[in-house]
């Protein structure tokens, strides 16, 4: 019993853990406006000229 109440403690507070980076990876993003960028030719590639945020 003592090593399923642990197993499920430990579970609890890896779940617990994960929700506070959320928050962390959605402010990482950075928007368009942000940078200089140009298309290639087929506008398959960006090329990132220059970070203006």
């Amino acid at each position: 019993m003592n090593k399923k109440l642990f197993s499920m403690a430990v579970l609890l507070a890896v779940l617990i853990s994960g929700i506070g980076l959320i928050p962390v990876l959605a402010q990482s993003v950075s928007p368009v406006s942000d940078f200089e960028y140009d298309l290639n030719g087929n506008m398959t590639t960006v090329g990132i000229s220059k970070d203006v945020g």
